[in-house]
Order: C-alpha cells, then sequence, then structure tokens
C-alpha cells in the first residue's frame, strides 16, 4: 500500500514539473557576434541621413556636418557631406576617392594608409557582417539585444592603437544607428545615422 502511494506520488510531481516545462516561455534565441554578422549579410543596399559632431579639444564648440551615406554590399561606402560645405568620400575595395569642398579631388589606396583603411574598415566590415575583417583589426565585444545593440571595437595593431582607443557603433536590428570614435588625443567623433524608410 506504501508503495502504490509513493508511485501516485511521483506520477503526480512528474506531471506537475511537465505542466511547468511546458506553460514556461521558450528560451530568448541566442545573440552574439555570429547572429549580428548573418543578419548584416542579408543588407545587400542602404542609404541614411547622418549629423557628426567632431570635439576637438582646441575649440570650444563642436564642428558640425551632416549630409548623406550609402552603402552597396558588399565594398562601397559614400559619405556625401551637404553641410557646412558640400564634400564626397567613396571607397570601393582599395580605392579612396575624396572630393574636398575646395573642388580638389584626391585619389588613394587604402593599403597605403593602414590606418585610415583599419578605419573604414570598420564601418565597411560591420554593414558587410564580415566578422574576419574586424577580428584582423579589432578585438570586438557585442552587447544588448537584436533590437538594440552596442559593438564596441578595441583596435588590436600597434599603428591602429596609436590613433584610436575604441570606435563604438550602435544598432537596431540590421540597421546602424551611431558611430562614436575615439582617438588617443582625446577627440572624438559622434555620427548619428537616420536610415531612410523602407
Amino acid at each position: 500500500m506504501q508503495r502504490s502511494w509513493l508511485v501516485i506520488v511521483f506520477v503526480a510531481l512528474v506531471m506537475v514539473d511537465a505542466s511547468f516545462i511546458a506553460s514556461a516561455d521558450p528560451p530568448a534565441p541566442v545573440w552574439q557576434l555570429p547572429q549580428l554578422m548573418a543578419g548584416m549579410q542579408t543588407v545587400r543596399r542602404a542609404t541614411a541621413s547622418f549629423a557628426e559632431l567632431k570635439f576637438v579639444q582646441m575649440l570650444k564648440q563642436p564642428l558640425q556636418t551632416s549630409g548623406r551615406l550609402i552603402y552597396v554590399a558588399p565594398d562601397r561606402l559614400q559619405k556625401a557631406t551637404l553641410s557646412p560645405a558640400p564634400s564626397e568620400l567613396i571607397v570601393v575595395g582599395d580605392h579612396l576617392s575624396v572630393q574636398q569642398p575646395d573642388g580638389k579631388a584626391r585619389d588613394l589606396s587604402l593599403s597605403e594608409y593602414p590606418e585610415i583603411g583599419a578605419l573604414i574598415d570598420s564601418i565597411r566590415a560591420t554593414l558587410a557582417g564580415d566578422s574576419a575583417t574586424l577580428a584582423r583589426y579589432y578585438t570586438p565585444t557585442l552587447s544588448g539585444t537584436a533590437s538594440d545593440w552596442v559593438l564596441q571595437l578595441e583596435p588590436r595593431d600597434q599603428r591602429l592603437r596609436n590613433l584610436l582607443t575604441m570606435v563604438r557603433i550602435k544598432g537596431i536590428g540590421t540597421s546602424i544607428r551611431g558611430v562614436e570614435t575615439m582617438e588617443r588625443d582625446g577627440d572624438r567623433t559622434e555620427m548619428t545615422i537616420m536610415p531612410d524608410p523602407g
């Protein structure tokens, strides 16, 4: 009789446990760098407006610029500054083309200027979901959730470390919403990005 009672209690406990498991919320999907990079790889083209503040220690007020950004996968990045003076920067592969406010143009190879190339690639590699390029130049740390994330990039290369202390990229889903760059000399840049609808 006692054994039968124990079996009934055991079965009841198992049923309670099973009921609790069935009613519990499913575990949240894992949100780590591979998931972010996989999502970014699905973006083939993105356009946005930007507003940028450049904080220079020698100046009392930050320098303000604004304009348009265009990204076309896998490696075309265009920054057209409209205010206060028009200028344009276009990167395709290893080639950088700069149109200055005075109308002068300059073409550069990123391989000849690795510090510039690594800074550009911090943005371009994030947009392309290229974790290998990110890992080559930076130690990436991702925090937050898929709907509100921050990717912090600490430079690995010594030449880059002489220039930067950190790049912080903020986003929502597969959309980058802000980029903050902190330079070794104390200057920093804050870019707010407003993606076009659709």
